[in-house]
């Protein structure tokens, strides 16, 4: 049986190795973004 818990992945390529990493940074730039409104709304109630 093939083991496919937690792990490094060898057999996939580091092409799509490096789009998951772009991908990963735009979803933390768009969670980070999200808390700073949420921020601003603290801040600003009414804005």
């Amino acid at each position: 049986m093939p083991n496919f818990g937690p792990g490094p992945c060898k057999h996939k390529s580091n092409k799509n190795h490096k789009k998951n990493e772009k991908y990963n940074n735009i979803k933390i730039q768009m969670s980070i973004a999200a808390q700073f409104t949420v921020q601003l709304q603290k801040l600003w109630p009414n804005y």
